[in-house]
């Protein structure tokens, strides 16, 4: 057998530089956890609580109390299941330390950039690329969701390594390869339930485009039972979950008990008429007429009323909706957050406000060059998932964090399109 060729000068400075692109924005995340937060500091109840409901669930696990909400309570499935149990495989290797927790979602911020990388070389050359890695690393709003216990960091990471594996046809993938895309989407989903609607809205998306091109039945066939295979994966994932709740509950629950009052809060008199709410989401507490909603006995119960409510709402005021799905995405879309956070608001405004001229352009050559091949398929199934999300419940910088790596390519492509542009106007002239 020959010896192995040494790699190419070329390939051995990329690895190199996404070596130090990552340690950079990993040594940046800690900085600024240990600045604004410090490592070893337990979640801030001031910033909501998700993440402080997280972090109690994984600790409960570890202490063999069971998934719940409060010592003293039933087991529960108020939160999806993928963020505490995360926490409590941390715990139960490292012990039960914040630092441990914080460290590992700045580990996995700084890993993200990696798959850009890859999504981002599929449709820009390879400096444009390495451009798009370096922008995450140095995102102060992904970073932001990096120094805290919710759920972005793991999520954004499991999302933009699936859009990375879709960027390649769906025929070069294999059984195998769809199996995996399948079983990580069902983690990413029991992360944040948002991620289930993704494979959908992309086969829609993927047999629009195979009918357009008038592909052979026979390759459509193979493409349908490719998809079979990842819906199957996916629940193989999600179901033993499930079955768990309705062990539990006494009732079947996909996901969560929160989906209920997440609706009912984003649809109700409080956030359609007050000025500085209006396309947000309010708790019970603050829903006018909604205060006996507490006092709802059974988990299941109040998912119920709240499903209830929230739909009894929305039939009532459907002339209104589309002025409230208006203020969604405006909420969604802001480039400067009004919130009393002024860190969050410098973090947020500052990684997209810059880049927003850039990404406008981006989606104006994503719409031009390829729209239909793999990569650009899975970005455009990544923003309308995020679109229908916000249609669904409401509109929040949160959400569009979440998806900051398919954001920041956006703004590359925008710049390599004007830069494209300027270069063949001054070799014309």
């Amino acid at each position: 057998m020959p010896p192995a060729r040494p790699n190419p000068p070329s390939l051995r400075s990329t690895r190199w530089i996404l070596f130090w692109i990552v340690a950079a924005g990993f040594a940046f995340r800690l900085v600024f956890c240990g600045v604004t937060q410090g490592l070893n500091s337990p979640p801030d109840p001031a910033l909501g609580l998700d993440h402080v409901q997280y972090e109690r669930i994984g600790r409960y696990l570890v202490e063999g109390k069971g998934y719940k909400m409060h010592a003293w309570e039933n087991p529960s499935a108020l939160r999806p299941p993928g963020m505490p149990f995360f926490i409590a495989g941390l715990y139960t290797v490292f012990g039960p330390h914040y630092a441990a927790v914080r460290i590992a979602l700045c580990l996995l911020g700084a890993l993200t950039a990696l798959p850009l990388f890859f999504i981002a070389r599929r449709i820009a050359p390879e400096p444009w690329a390495l451009a798009a890695a370096a922008l995450l690393a140095a995102s102060p709003g992904h970073a932001y969701y990096s120094t805290h216990f919710f759920s972005e960091p793991p999520w954004t990471l499991l999302m933009t390594i699936l859009i990375c594996l879709g960027a390649r046809p769906l025929e070069q993938r294999g059984a195998m390869g769809v199996v995996g895309q399948g079983l990580l989407l069902g983690v990413a989903a029991l992360v944040r339930p948002a991620a289930f609607l993704y494979p959908f809205i992309w086969i829609f998306l993927d047999f629009v485009c195979a009918l357009l091109a008038r592909d052979s039945m026979s390759r459509l066939k193979r493409r349908i039972a490719l998809y079979a295979v990842l819906f199957v994966s996916m629940m193989a994932v999600i179901l033993p979950w499930s079955f768990r709740n309705q062990r539990v509950l006494g009732e079947f629950v996909l996901f969560s008990t929160h989906g209920g009052s997440t609706f009912y809060g984003a649809h109700n008199e409080r956030v359609l008429n007050d000025p500085d709410l209006i396309g947000r989401w309010v708790p019970y507490e603050e829903i006018p007429g909604a205060r006996d909603m507490k006092h709802v006995a059974g988990e299941m119960d109040r998912e119920r009323e709240s499903w209830a409510r929230g739909k009894r709402f929305v039939a009532e005021h459907w002339a209104d909706m589309p002025r409230l799905t208006f203020w969604k995405f405006y909420r969604l879309l802001q480039v400067n957050p009004d919130t009393p956070n002024r860190l969050f608001n410098f973090a947020v405004g500052t990684s997209y406000g810059l880049l927003l001229p850039f990404m406008l352009v981006g989606l104006v050559v994503l719409c031009t060059r390829g729209r239909c091949s793999p990569a650009a398929l899975t970005l455009w199934a990544t923003l309308l998932t995020l679109a229908a999300h916000t249609v669904l419940l409401y509109g929040d910088h949160r959400f569009r964090i979440s998806i900051e790596p398919v954001l920041i390519l956006l703004a590359v492509l925008g710049a390599w399109g004007i830069l494209e542009r300027l270069r063949a106007r001054s070799a014309g002239r």
